[in-house]
């Protein structure tokens, strides 16, 4: 039977109304300076994306404003051959924005601090930063301590919730990466050298995922009492212990850089007295990274309710050893500190393992201490690995026949070839 009148206008006024409610299509706008950018950011709708010429932009701070869930505002370079580039970028307050492509190039100036941020994500929540070249300088004209050495911060993070740092290259600063008050954290596939003092580094995080990052090679100094770590986490200062932390698939490689610390967590009000279980790290994972240094700390862990450490390989890198005849302190071992509970340490590979025995609540297995002073004495590098050349990691893959060969023992290596 055919529709009555009624009945047809009835289903138009569905259609209608159901097409009110569709978004209006995204936007794209096309600028090319800094007044542009700011002002297409302002008028920016949930969904639209800003395009970048390319061009110096200098130093721009975004506040407020942003998209909603599933429709971030893009800011993205029109081309990586040639990058939209930022002296400083400030995202305060922001939510739902990625940023992708461009070059955020640093430059020092004696009036500068030494740890100038001059890249910053404050007080704000999901953001992606992807695809970023984030260039460092070295400090000049400011004192005998600094000139000649990487100044200022790469990139800082303070009280964010939702921040994701993928696929992009941090360089040539006093500090790559500084987080702090931040929770959901997604830190992958980046690639940070030539950092005088930390790759990373976190305090009172929540929910954090590293991985699939390649730290290496620093500039640092040897005389200047530089504390040089790869990823340290630490909780002086702080209210609240880091907490469900994962560390897992990055080369961690010293190059043909100074030694330094690898991964270090250090619990400081702890360990002096200032505070009980209640800041302790909670849920830690470590797994499935290459450490190749010249140092002891290669897996440091301090005060922690549980953890698991698993399948990580740590080497020594002749390269970068110091100008003591300690061999000790320049071979990576990896320890966790007595009073932690909860703990499983399994499958890994190191010179030396700083564990305790005989805790209900501790498991360790698996676990081969390695070494490459002697040939002939047991576990040397030549019996274990198919090769020994700290320059390339793939030569810490399991000799075929050797000891190690099917064992599960170590971390996957060969995704380093």
């Amino acid at each position: 039977m055919a529709m009555t009148g009624p009945i047809n206008i009835l289903f138009s006024a569905i259609c209608v109304l159901a097409l009110s409610c569709v978004p209006g299509a995204a936007e794209t706008r096309n600028v090319a300076t800094a007044a542009a950018f700011l002002d297409a950011y302002r008028d920016a709708a949930p969904g639209d994306r800003i395009v970048l010429e390319a061009g110096n932009y200098g130093s721009v701070r975004l506040e407020g404003g942003g998209g909603a869930p599933g429709q971030p505002v893009i800011i993205a370079a029109r081309t990586s051959a040639d990058p939209a580039q930022f002296s400083g970028l400030v995202l305060k307050e922001v939510s739902h924005v990625v940023v992708q492509g461009l070059l955020l190039d640093y430059t020092f100036t004696p009036k500068d601090e030494l740890r100038a941020k001059p890249f910053v994500v404050e007080s704000s929540r999901d953001v992606t930063l992807r695809g970023l070249i984030v260039d460092g300088d070295m400090a000049h004209d400011l004192n005998a301590a600094s000139d000649g050495l990487p100044a200022g911060f790469g990139l800082t993070v303070a009280r964010t919730d939702g921040l994701t740092l993928e696929n992009s290259q941090i360089r040539r600063f006093w500090r790559g990466l500084s987080v702090r008050e931040s929770k959901d954290l997604r830190i992958t596939g980046n690639d940070l050298y030539a950092q005088r003092m930390d790759g990373m580094n976190f305090a009172q995080v929540e929910n954090v995922l590293i991985e699939a990052n390649t730290i290496r090679d620093f500039d640092r100094s040897t005389d200047k009492r530089d504390h040089a770590d790869m990823i340290q986490f630490w909780t002086a200062y702080t209210t609240a212990p880091s907490r469900n932390i994962t560390i897992r698939g990055n080369l961690l490689h010293s190059g043909t850089g100074r030694f330094t610390q690898s991964i270090f967590m250090g619990n400081e009000l702890v360990q002096r007295g200032k505070a009980g279980e209640e800041m302790y790290y909670r849920n830690v994972t470590i797994e499935n990274n290459l450490i190749i240094n010249a140092h002891k700390h290669g897996i440091a862990l301090g005060a922690s309710i549980g953890v698991r450490i698993a399948n990580n390989t740590l080497v020594h890198n002749p390269a970068s050893d110091g100008d003591r005849n300690i061999l000790a302190l320049y071979r990576p071992q990896l320890g966790v500190i007595d009073a932690s509970r909860d703990v499983r340490v399994e499958n890994n590979i190191a010179a030396k393992f700083n564990l305790r025995e005989g805790r209900d609540d501790w498991t360790m297995a698996g676990n081969i201490t390695v070494q490459d002073a002697a040939v002939l004495k047991p576990n040397h590098y030549a019996t274990l690995f198919i090769g020994m050349d700290a320059m390339d990691p793939g030569s810490f893959r399991p000799k075929p026949g050797g000891p190690l060969d099917g064992t599960g023992i170590g971390a996957d290596v060969g995704r380093w070839q």
